[in-house]
């Protein structure tokens, strides 16, 4: 009983979310390293950035959850109109859906970001760099800079973050895989020529009512 009640302790702590973890260590801003090792993050509420801060991951590993639902939405570093800003190291790894395999723990539209920075205004974003970061198994951007889009069109820019600057990452597995209406609608009208699991999951996901008989 002591070993299980121990073992279930373990479990616990090791799967812990430690965004509150790495929030205290960014709140009090300028020079920030954070400790080598893994780093659980659910991404339910990202851990905020703030202007003005270095921030340094050598050898931190920052680890999605192991299952996602369809559709599931998760950013894991944010911030908001960020000025003078650098992060160096850190790897980010996820689970990102593979079509080729019969079973996955993260469903097809699950959409992860690992460090997102939007802008509000003109001049709201800029000098930002990124150095030596890497990921693999990230379901979207791992690294985000946008800025300020129109509210009716969303490629419509209407003030841009400025001298953003990305160097030395490798990003391994890592974007968002187009799982589009033509996939499914491709294995939906030829069934014979996928495995039955495939025809399974493609009926899952396909919306019949946008079909035209």
């Amino acid at each position: 009983m002591k070993a299980f009640l121990c073992l279930l302790l373990l479990t616990t702590v090791v799967w812990a979310d430690d965004s509150a973890t790495l929030a205290a260590l960014f709140a009090k801003g300028g020079v920030v390293t954070i400790p080598a090792g893994d780093y659980h993050l659910d991404g339910n509420k990202p851990v905020p950035l703030a202007s003005n801060m270095t921030i340094f991951a050598h050898g931190a590993r920052f680890l999605l959850p192991k299952a996602l639902p369809d559709k599931a939405r998760v950013v894991l570093f944010a911030g908001q109109d960020i000025l003078h800003f650098t992060w160096h190291g850190g790897e980010f790894v996820g689970h990102v859906f593979d079509p080729a395999q019969k079973e996955n723990s993260w469903e097809p539209n699950a959409n992860t970001k690992g460090i997102e920075i939007t802008t509000t205004k003109a001049g709201g974003t800029h000098d930002i760099l990124f150095r030596e970061v890497t990921s693999t198994g990230m379901a979207g951007a791992v690294i985000g800079v946008h800025g300020l889009v129109g509210k009716s069109i969303e490629s419509e820019v209407t003030a841009y973050a400025e001298r953003v600057a990305v160097e030395s990452c490798t990003l391994l597995r890592s974007g968002k895989f187009m799982w589009d209406y033509g996939y499914l609608w491709q294995i939906m009208t030829f069934p014979e020529s996928y495995e039955p699991w495939e025809v399974e999951r493609a009926m899952k996901y396909f919306r019949t009512d946008l079909c035209v008989m």
